[in-house]
């Protein structure tokens, strides 16, 4: 129940809305720019506000092709929510492009874009159909694409402004891409000029507000460079009445110096007094069935040294998801290569069993210390890159194997994998975030700390304490163990600042008490097993039918609040384009191995296993969990991967190199 209700709450904590009268908002919206562009300009109207309130944002998937990436990235700010540029509707044919216009503000929108691009900066205020866009771009041949801002007259309409809302777009780093395409050098000389022209319009803006408004600079497309990368980046300012001097934050990212572009309708709207319960449903008829739901949160903000700290915290987030593919991939293959090796030499009954001693010897002993060195390469990556990783994780696997053995090295490699973690979220360290292992959401980047990787290392920790309870079955109290990593667990993957993920709650929770049923004694059949995985998955589809904005688009800025027939289509669509991953054949060579050693050489399992009772229900739990999140959790496959190959590598150590 607690991380039920931690997952329904969307906190605002550290918003900076006050109660004002007569307030506006101003809006320079400088395209594919970053916190390092603007720190480049020197001092300035742009400097100040960096001086003010300052945090990198994490944006739509990136998309190379310039004018689709704006889209996204409009679409998001207008709707409140994650979008990728594509139609605008749910299944239903309901627009969901409808956001702040719903909401009866006065919008200016004034656009540098020529003729031949789209007016993507409408598309962040309502309907396409509904808004007219006043263009300020002029002709000039020496500028790429012939054509950039007139910043002057752009500045002049700022200033003759009364709309609640100025909004000024100048897309002439958008512009320039579309001619200079990869050509870095020629792309950075516009990029300077661009930059500096703006602050021309950021001085008007600010010289038009008073101490009632809000002034935001915000970069909602990445630049080119990192689309390339897949990295999915851009930047925020704010100044106003209240904003503290340092790195801004919300509740949706819960990281000092990084926002989402999910937030910055929220806050304008708190910059007003209005909530998303203020909507103007006679305005706009057509969209009357489908109110919006923004997933973000208003910004706030706290005091420091707000431009480094967001610079830090770019910085880190940029290394993790260039690192990302390559920690990931050597993660996958290292446990098939393991699982399949180890799968070969016991069912082949290659070498005898290695006799206990202090380090490996031959075949079998070998890919026993191996399996130990892999599970303890999953939390090794939340603290270094890939190869630095690898170094921590055999050097820690040979000295848990000297000094404490098979067993014991097992079961601190299996807690390992779920302490380090949920430590880390629940102390708000950042080790996940600025790690490569995890997955990558919002188009690169993570704002969360709870995704599919860390759930699947996570679930490992029910073997461990499984593990753990075969040397100590005398106490009475060892039902409390699991039970007690269980509310642990589900509690900090229902909180909001984790992920407040409901589909995690439902893979640890039966997890937790199956182990803890065979603990206290009770026997639990194949069938019994089955019956909690068809449970917990239609209980799943209950809460999504019931609960389904609340639980599933609120505290997820990745899910398009829409009709509950949209959220099952959207997990099914997520779900199919998770099975082109390198998680799915992972998943099922993994599970492939283990299902081949049981259905070949039972009685060698049995023997293998003999007397760690508890560990094989660990085993049986890890699994269970897994199969759950392949339906419950976005980007389960992910997750059930993760678990398969440490459950994997757990397994086969026991019938490698045997103890007892």
């Amino acid at each position: 129940m607690l991380a039920l209700a931690a997952t329904l709450l969307a906190l605002p904590a550290n918003a900076f809305a006050q109660e004002i009268d007569d307030p506006r908002v101003f809006v320079l919206w400088l395209d594919a720019t970053t916190l390092d562009d603007w720190a480049a300009t020197g001092p300035g109207p742009l400097a100040a506000m960096t001086d003010a309130g300052v945090a990198s944002v994490a944006t739509p998937p990136a998309i190379l092709d310039p004018i689709r990436a704006a889209l996204a990235a409009a679409e998001t700010v207008g709707a409140g929510r994650i979008l990728n540029g594509a139609p605008t509707t749910d299944r239903r044919g309901t627009p969901l492009l409808i956001g702040l216009a719903a909401f009866g503000l006065e919008s200016a929108i004034l656009s540098g874009a020529p003729e031949t691009i789209p007016a993507t900066v409408a598309r962040a205020f309502g309907p396409v159909d509904a808004i007219t866009s006043a263009r300020f771009a002029r002709a000039d041949p020496q500028f790429p694409g012939g054509a950039r801002t007139n910043v002057t007259a752009m500045a002049d309409a700022v200033t003759a402004s009364s709309a609640d809302v100025v909004i000024a777009q100048i897309p002439d780093v958008l512009v320039a891409e579309l001619s200079l395409g990869s050509d870095a050098t020629a792309r950075a000389s516009w990029v300077a000029q661009t930059v500096e022209r703006a602050q021309t319009v950021l001085a008007a803006m600010q010289e038009a507000a008073d101490g009632t408004d809000l002034v935001i600079a915000v970069s909602p497309t990445p630049s080119g460079p990192r689309r390339a990368e897949h990295i999915a980046l851009g930047a925020i300012a704010i100044a106003g009445n209240g904003v503290p001097s340092g790195p801004l934050r919300s509740p949706t990212t819960s990281r000092d110096g990084l926002v989402s572009l999910t937030d910055v309708a929220p806050t304008i709207l708190a910059w007003f007094g209005l909530s998303r319960d203020d909507v103007d449903r006679g305005a706009l008829p057509r969209y009357a069935d489908a109110p919006p739901g923004f997933a973000g949160s208003a910004i706030g903000g706290v005091e420091g040294e707000g431009l480094e700290r967001a610079r830090a915290v770019e910085a880190d987030l940029i290394e993790a998801a260039r690192a990302h593919n390559g920690a990931a991939r050597s993660f996958a293959i290292a446990g098939i290569v393991l699982a399949l090796l180890a799968a070969g030499t016991v069912l082949s009954g290659r070498g005898a069993p290695p006799r206990p001693h202090r380090f490996p010897r031959g075949w079998r002993d070998g890919l026993a210390t191996a399996s130990v060195a892999f599970v303890l390469y999953a939390p090794a990556l939340l603290l270094a890159p890939p190869l630095v990783a690898a170094i921590i994780a055999i050097a820690a696997g040979m000295a848990a194997l000297a000094v404490l053995g098979r067993e014991r090295a097992l079961i601190v490699a299996l807690l390992s994998c779920t302490a380090l973690p949920m430590a880390d979220i629940a102390s708000g360290g950042g080790l996940i975030a600025a790690s490569a292992l995890p997955t990558p959401i919002a188009g690169g980047l993570r704002v969360r700390a709870l995704d599919p990787v860390v759930l699947g290392m996570i679930l490992a920790g029910v073997a461990g304490i499984g593990a753990l309870l075969d040397r100590m079955r005398s106490d009475e109290r060892a039902p409390l163990w699991p039970l007690s990593w269980g509310a642990a667990a589900v509690f900090l993957a229902g909180t909001h600042g984790a992920g407040g993920d409901v589909g995690a709650v439902l893979a640890l929770a039966p997890a937790a008490l199956m182990l803890a049923v065979i603990v206290a004694g009770a026997r639990l059949e194949r069938l019994a097993i089955a019956g909690v995985v068809a449970a917990t998955i239609a209980a799943a589809g209950l809460v999504t039918l019931t609960f389904g904005p609340a639980l599933w688009v609120d505290q997820d800025p990745l899910i398009p609040q829409a009709a509950v027939p949209n959220l099952v289509g959207r997990r099914v669509d997520v779900f199919v384009d998770q099975l082109s991953s390198i998680w799915l054949p992972v998943l099922v060579l993994a599970a492939a191995s283990l299902l081949l050693l049981a259905l070949r050489r039972r009685s060698l399992l049995g023997r293998g296993l003999w007397g760690m009772p508890f560990f094989r229900a660990g085993l049986a739990a890890m699994a269970t969990g897994a199969a759950i999140t392949v339906v419950t959790v976005r980007g389960g496959l992910a997750a059930a991967g993760v678990t398969a190959v440490l459950l994997a590598a757990a397994a086969f150590i026991p019938l490698l190199a045997p103890e007892r």
